[in-house]
């Protein structure tokens, strides 16, 4: 039996706002999955694949990601995250706090990517996601970004138009120690220009903002609240998809418009 009980917001939360994902359970801890949307369990460490997205303009879009034999995102449970507007799908005061998680209990090899379809607008807008890295390896990362392609390992390592990268390329040797963060912003995968790298200290869930003018071609970028710099990116591949990828944990996925 297919259950499609509406979940799902049918307004978004303020009017600039083009998507918005909380990675919530849902009421009664469903959400639509599939063509057809039938309500589907969220358990912990369900795989995203197939869920509908929280508020995609008010039309379906499935979230597309590695099944679920295999390295993947999955949805998880994390305490309030202080950076999160309010979520119908999480609870009066977000008590249900959902997240997505590419664990790394063992060593990761691949480096899954998370994909919503996206249609760019005209004029500029920002890309919001809370992100948490996986720890352990020098090679793990976690991104977010926009892709034309639809491979879901490694995608905007290769095909990612603009990107954001934030990972531990010199991981400390006990959690005693002082944590930092490499991030980079990255035009073309790995083979275009790296618009600005630096370091960060670690903070639990960092705040990060990726901005694109198609119009300009100007690009500009945030973390943890502290403005990294304005640069000419160019004219970037148009974007069919938001791509979360690599090894950690992901919350509060906002793209909006900028007036």
């Amino acid at each position: 039996m297919c259950d499609t009980t509406p979940v799902l917001p049918t307004l978004a939360p303020f009017p600039d706002i083009l998507i918005r994902e909380s990675f919530g359970p849902g009421p009664n801890n469903v959400r639509p999955n599939g063509g057809k949307g039938c309500n589907q369990a969220t358990y912990l460490h369900t795989d995203l694949n197939g869920y509908w997205a929280e508020w995609s303009g008010g039309k379906a879009s499935l979230w597309i990601a590695p099944g679920e034999t295999n390295q993947t995102w999955r949805l998880c449970a994390v305490s309030s995250n202080i950076y999160e507007m309010p979520s119908p799908l999480q609870g009066v005061n977000n008590e249900q706090n959902g997240c997505i998680a590419s664990d790394w209990f063992d060593r990761v090899l691949t480096r899954p990517t998370a994909l919503l379809p996206f249609t760019q607008p005209a004029g500029a807008y920002e890309i919001h996601l809370d992100m948490w890295p996986g720890l352990g390896d020098p090679t793990y990362y976690e991104a977010v970004g926009v892709t034309d392609s639809a491979v879901l390992d490694r995608n905007l390592e290769t095909s990612g138009g603009l990107w954001f990268e934030l990972g531990y390329p010199n991981p400390p040797a006990s959690l005693t120690e002082v944590i930092t963060l490499t991030y980079n912003v990255r035009v073309n995968g790995r083979t275009g220009p790296v618009l600005a790298t630096g370091t960060a200290p670690w903070t639990p869930w960092m705040p990060v903002n990726l901005r694109y003018d198609p119009v300009t071609g100007n690009a500009s970028a945030s973390l943890n609240g502290v403005e990294l710099g304005s640069w000419f990116a160019g004219a970037i591949r148009t974007p069919k998809y938001i791509g979360i990828e690599g090894v950690g944990n992901a919350d509060n996925l906002v793209v909006r418009k900028l007036f």
